[in-house]
């Protein structure tokens, strides 16, 4: 996709998600209706020209699933349990695509 029908895409989905993009605003960070994330930027946030993502959330994991995989170890998911039990605060932390969301969702499971 050239750069202008990539802009033009991006300011379209900022518009359906009620959000502007622009040269003076050039991030957006969106959330469409079926839940998925959109992040955008324009130059000069990103160097190569216009960015588009979207993150689709296909399903939601229990925690039992979350530590048979290896993401969470046994006794973290179990102390975690225990912090959301006692309505403890929990600060969830990381990069782009480890997980953050995948496990406040397990967490939120929970309750």
């Amino acid at each position: 996709m050239d750069e202008d029908r990539l802009t033009v895409a991006i300011k379209n989905i900022a518009r359906t998600c009620g959000d502007e993009i622009s040269e003076e605003e050039p991030i957006l960070d969106a959330r469409l209706e079926d839940g998925s994330r959109v992040a955008a930027m324009f130059p000069p946030c990103s160097a190569g020209g216009a960015t588009l993502t979207v993150r689709r959330f296909s399903c939601r994991y229990p925690l039992d699933d979350v530590v048979d995989v290896g993401s969470v170890p046994v006794d973290a998911a179990a102390l975690l349990r225990k912090a959301v039990a006692s309505r403890q605060n929990v600060l969830i932390s990381g990069g782009t695509g480890t997980g953050k969301t995948t496990l406040l969702n397990a967490l939120a499971a929970t309750i």
